[in-house]
């Protein structure tokens, strides 16, 4: 994390809440008068949460602006790609030129078509991949194969205690949490509209940063800037924990408060700030905001298929639930934040990671139908989502095993609808879900 925002880090936002709370209670030694005689002062908190169009980069291969947020608690997987060789491949097993930029549970798209890479062998001439689920056809000698981004679980997370910086900013204000964690984000495709995609979780610390004047015209050279507010920046605002203000159009590295009087570095040029200047008094300070640098290559909702048991299904919408279900640690003695860190989520008391799907459509009878069948045998199958069709707007979604509930089926209109909905499973870790972005 960095002290100030970053112009490449910038996510478009539908919407996003940051809420930090300074919790007290009144005192209970109250004698002789029902008069509340103070407060108690509590662990502070903070809770964030953030709803974004799932844009992608437009280009193969790099990671979309909101890969941190997905990063925060999965890992990933890139690869380089190749082109199909020769004229003995399936739809299964691809002959290519070279796997050697490839990995296992990496992704590839061939023809429009995003597939997850299960098997490498370069052991004979030409290299050959196996993929899942099939292709809808045999691809031909010459088409290419392009490698993306696969997401996946990541154990490690907690041992590492990943977290974010995040920084939403309103106008002229900004709130900035410390400590982020993405603990939970879902996944909504299908229908007439793009993708979408709400990040959320706890975080350990939220600072409010707000507008404040001058109080006194100054230089260009003074570092003792007279503000009509001192809180407009944390109390513990330092030289190791700066804080950046925009002023006109010079930026000022903040490094200390007393009162209302703020302490700034050796005035000069910061950040995207031209050099230091004179202000007049009543000259507006406010927190530095980069010009964000977005990529906007929205996934078109008119491409894309649903794979259930290795089956395309007609159905309107598809929508994924990720909980890392990590167990955070709060409320340790002599801390003034709650938030103190988090462990890796175990499954021996019924808790651990958990990723689910819903899927609501038509009831088919050559399609559908045998998918409750699989449903009341409480069998394990493939459920895969692919929206967007074209190189840099793409992604899909792979579940390799999932135990579906069996649905209630809604027989009151002319078209007989159903829910399909089950929680991923894996016997092998950190494989039961995986994000692939091409």
């Amino acid at each position: 994390a960095t002290d100030s925002p970053v112009a490449a880090d910038a996510v478009r936002a539908l919407d996003a809440s940051f809420n930090g709370k300074s919790p007290f209670k009144m005192k209970d030694d109250m004698r002789g008068t029902s008069t509340k005689a103070g407060k108690i002062d509590q662990k502070r908190t903070a809770e964030w949460s953030a709803d974004i169009v799932a844009y992608l980069s437009g280009a193969a291969g790099t990671a979309p602006d909101w890969a941190d947020l997905v990063l925060n608690q999965m890992q990933a997987i890139t690869g380089t790609g190749s082109v199909i060789e020769g004229a003995t491949s399936t739809t299964t097993v691809l002959a290519i030129t070279s796997a050697a930029g490839l990995a296992v549970n990496g992704c590839v798209m061939v023809n429009g078509e995003i597939r997850r890479v299960t098997v490498i062998d370069v052991s004979a001439t030409p290299d050959t991949i196996t993929v899942t689920p099939a292709l809808s056809d045999v691809p031909t000698a010459g088409d290419a194969v392009t490698a993306g981004i696969t997401y996946q679980p990541d154990d490690d997370a907690a041992n590492t205690q990943a977290a974010l910086t995040l920084w939403a900013f309103n106008n002229r204000t900004a709130e900035r949490m410390i400590g982020g964690i993405a603990k939970t984000w879902s996944l909504s495709m299908g229908g007439s509209d793009e993708a979408r995609m709400t990040f959320g979780g706890p975080a350990r610390r939220a600072d409010r940063l707000v507008a404040v004047r001058l109080t006194a015209g100054i230089d260009n050279a003074v570092t003792t800037i007279p503000v009509d507010d001192g809180r407009c920046v944390p109390s513990d605002v330092s030289v190791a924990s700066p804080v950046y203000l925009m002023l006109d159009l010079e930026v000022l590295k903040v490094t200390g408060v007393t009162a209302n009087d703020l302490t700034v570095a050796a005035r000069g040029a910061y950040l995207t700030g031209g050099a230091a200047a004179s202000h007049l008094d009543d000259a507006i300070l406010y927190p530095y905001q980069p010009t964000p640098t977005l990529t906007d290559s929205p996934i078109a909702s008119t491409a894309g298929d649903i794979i259930v048991d290795g089956v395309e299904l007609q159905m309107t919408d598809f929508s994924v639930e990720y909980d890392s279900g990590i167990v955070v640690r709060e409320g340790e003695h002599g801390d003034k934040y709650n938030l103190a860190g988090y462990a890796p989520a175990q499954g021996t008391s019924g808790g651990g990671r958990a990723v689910s799907f819903t899927a609501n459509g038509f009831l088919y009878a050559d399609t559908t139908q045998h998918r409750l069948l699989e449903a009341h045998a409480r069998e394990a199958v493939q459920v895969f989502c692919q929206q967007g069709d074209t190189a840099g707007a793409a992604l899909a979604v792979e579940f390799p095993g999932v135990r579906m509930e069996e649905p209630d089926i809604q027989r009151g209109s002319e078209q007989i609808t159903v829910s399909l909905a089950g929680m991923a499973e894996s016997a092998t870790a950190e494989a039961e879900f995986f994000l692939m972005v091409v």
